[in-house]
């Protein structure tokens, strides 16, 4: 049983030692850590190099180039990264601490429920000793994934047959991914188009480390929500459900085609629809206030 795991870094000398040794110590044999460093000015391609020397299961890639996001970074692992070798494939970041069973709970899981993909719920944490659950595992509906992630992408894992089919979709449509901001969200969205099975687990498999440099963090708050309100006003979801939509060939799929034409009797479909976009209560609210902003979309 060997997994490969795939570790976006930017910037994260302070903790990344921290979570590469969380890793290392899960409880399954053959994990061999990947791991793309975004131009980073903290020194922290110089510490992973040394310690790649030191632990031979880190393996750096050939860093330099600015990838601009965690997204974009990630799947240039998923593009450059060889599975041939491996068994499963997980996602990590660069500052979290896993549970020792993370990866032996992920793949008992998968065979058990003779699943595709894996993702969990995570306790959040921050440097002042608050904890919360963050809470993911409501029951996936018909639509949800063409409007939000499973959870973190860095509780995914998933076979190497699946993460070799999202290679080839990457390489086969490198011009349709520019501008795609969120790997998880992408991730989940493609998985669900094309009727892969995922589970959510209730359980939470790592600590989430929370800062000011999250790119997305807990959506927790008044600032969090201040911040996700300015991206709907401001179009970015919109943007984002149609790079995806695209990506995916999900064009067809009716609220992608009533976003895309957003008359008032479209609008009124979504209304009615959206226990089927989104999973969470508290979440359908932001789509509500989505919807009375949408406008005809530029194609």
């Amino acid at each position: 049983m060997k997994v490969a795991v795939l570790l976006a870094a930017y910037n994260g000398v302070v903790h990344v030692s921290q979570q590469l040794d969380s890793i290392l110590k899960s409880s399954v044999v053959g994990v061999s850590i990947f791991l793309s460093v975004d131009a980073s000015n903290d020194g922290t391609e110089e510490l992973i190099n040394s310690l790649s020397i030191t632990y031979p299961r880190i393996f750096l890639l050939q860093y330099g180039e600015r990838y601009g996001s965690a997204g974009a970074n990630f799947f240039r692992l998923l593009r450059d990264v060889s599975f041939d070798e491996f068994d499963y494939v997980a996602f990590a970041d660069q500052d979290d601490i896993w549970a020792e069973d993370k990866l032996i709970r992920a793949i008992s899981t998968l065979d058990k429920e003779n699943t595709n993909i894996y993702s969990s719920n995570v306790t959040a944490f921050w440097d002042d000793g608050r904890e919360i659950l963050i809470d993911k595992a409501q029951a996936q509906k018909k639509w949800d994934h063409y409007f939000e992630a499973a959870g973190p992408g860095c509780t995914y894992v998933m076979t190497a047959v699946v993460a070799n089919q999202l290679k080839a979709l990457l390489n086969d449509n490198s011009e349709k991914m520019k501008g795609i901001a969120l790997h998880d969200w992408f991730i989940y969205a493609w998985a669900r188009h094309n009727d892969l099975n995922w589970y959510i687990d209730p359980k939470p498999s790592m600590r989430y480390r929370q800062h000011a440099n999250n790119v997305v963090g807990v959506n927790n708050g008044f600032l969090a929500a201040k911040s996700r309100f300015n991206k709907l006003a401001g179009g970015w979801y919109l943007e984002q459900i149609m790079l995806i939509a695209n990506a995916i060939n999900a064009n067809d799929v009716l609220p992608i085609q009533w976003i895309k034409n957003p008359s008032l009797l479209n609008k009124l479909k979504l209304l009615f629809s959206i226990s089927s976009c989104r999973r969470r209560v508290r979440d359908r609210l932001g789509f509500i206030a989505f919807i009375l902003m949408l406008r005809k979309h530029d194609q």
